[in-house]
C-alpha cells in the first residue's frame, strides 16, 4: 500500500510502498485524512501525549470505510506506527464516529481535530455567555476560523479576530469576525488597538498562538477574563506579567482534545456536523493527494490557513 513514511524525528515524510498493516484490530480503507499541527508536533518526538517511535506513518484522523461498507470518522488509529495518512490502518472501535448516510469525508474531517478543540474550548473550556466581548488569536487558522464563528453562533456581542495574513482576515470576517488585528508590530502597539476596539479588554481569549499574540490580548483584557490556552503557533513560552494577573485577576485554563472523555468529543463532532449541515457553520478545507503529503507537511509547518484534508483516492 502507499503511505506517508518518518524514518527518524523532524524528518518531513516520504511516500512508500509499505506493506499492509497486521493486527487484531480490523483494517480499514482510508478515504480522507486530516494534516494537524499536533501531526508535526509528534513528528518532532517531544509531544506530551504521545511519542511514536520512528519509523513510522503519521497522521491522527481520518474517514475510513469498513469492511461491511460503512464509514467511519477516527481521531486515532488503532495502531500509532500505522497512522492515517495511508491507504489502510488499523481501526479501533472505541475510536471510531459512526458518519450519517452521504457526508462528504472532508466535511468529516473538518469537524475532527480542529473543530472539535474549537468547540470545546469556546462551550465547555471557555464557558462563553452570551453578550460577551471574545478575541480570538490565531483566527485565520483551521479552528481559529471555526472559534470565531461558533463564538458568534454562541451570542457574543463582539468577536475580534487576530492573525497576521491581512487576506485571511478578510475572509475570517466575512465569516462573522465584528473586527480583525493584523498582528505585524510590537505588542504594546496591538495591546492598545484590541484595548480601543473592546472599549476596555475581552473577555474571553481563544488562544491559539500563545507568545506575543496571547499577551497583547490579555494585558488589556478585562476584569475576570479568561485565557483558554489552546496552539502555540507563535511560540512555546512567554513572559506573564505578574501586576498583570494580579490586576485582571485572570483565569488562564489549557485545552487539549487529549484531555476530554470520547463521549464529549463525539457529541461535539456531532453538533458541529449539524451546524454545517443548517449552514451556520462553514468550513475552509483544502485537498491534495497522498502523493503531496510532502509538500502539504511543509506548508501546515507555515499556518496555510485551509485545513488540508489528503484524499487517497
Amino acid at each position: 500500500m502507499r503511505a506517508a513514511y518518518i524514518e527518524s524525528y523532524g524528518q518531513t515524510p516520504s511516500i512508500r510502498d509499505l506493506p499492509e498493516p497486521e493486527g487484531e484490530l480490523a483494517v480499514g480503507k482510508v478515504l480522507a485524512a486530516g494534516i494537524n499541527p499536533v501531526d508535526l508536533m509528534i513528528s518532532g518526538g517531544e509531544y506530551y501525549a504521545i511519542r511514536p517511535k520512528p519509523p513510522y506513518t503519521p497522521g491522527l484522523e481520518g474517514v475510513a470505510e469498513r469492511e461491511d461498507g460503512s464509514r467511519v470518522y477516527f481521531g486515532r488509529p488503532g495502531d500509532l506506527k500505522h497512522g492515517s495518512l495511508a491507504e489502510q490502518l488499523l481501526l479501533d472501535p472505541a475510536e471510531c464516529f459512526d458518519l450519517p448516510d452521504g457526508t462528504d469525508p472532508a466535511t468529516a474531517i473538518g469537524c475532527g481535530i480542529a473543530g472539535i478543540a474549537a468547540y470545546l474550548s469556546v462551550m465547555d473550556r471557555g464557558a462563553i455567555q452570551a453578550g460577551e466581548k471574545v478575541i480570538v488569536t490565531g483566527a485565520t487558522g483551521a479552528a481559529g476560523r471555526l472559534a470565531v464563528q461558533l463564538a458568534k453562533n454562541a451570542g457574543a456581542a463582539q468577536v475580534i479576530a487576530v492573525g497576521r495574513n491581512a487576506e485571511a482576515l478578510e475572509q475570517v470576517k466575512a465569516l462573522g469576525a465584528d473586527e480583525t488585528v493584523r498582528f505585524h508590530g510590537p505588542l504594546y502597539m496591538h495591546q492598545v488597538d484590541l484595548r480601543d476596539l473592546t472599549d476596555g479588554g475581552a473577555d474571553l481569549i481563544i488562544d491559539f498562538t500563545w507568545g506575543a499574540p496571547a499577551m497583547a490580548a490579555l494585558n488589556c483584557a478585562a476584569k475576570d477574563a479568561r485565557l483558554i490556552q489552546v496552539g502555540n503557533a507563535a511560540s512555546l513560552g512567554v513572559g506573564v506579567s505578574a501586576t498583570e494577573l494580579r490586576r485582571g485577576n485572570f483565569v488562564i485554563k489549557g485545552y487539549s482534545n487529549w484531555n476530554e472523555t470520547l463521549e464529549r468529543k463525539q457529541e461535539a463532532f456531532t453538533e458541529l456536523l449539524g451546524q454545517v449541515a443548517a449552514g451556520t457553520l462553514k468550513l475552509h478545507t483544502e485537498a491534495v493527494g497522498l502523493d503531496d503529503v510532502p509538500s502539504a507537511w511543509e506548508r501546515q509547518a507555515t499556518s496555510p490557513g485551509a485545513k488540508l484534508v489528503v484524499v487517497t483516492d
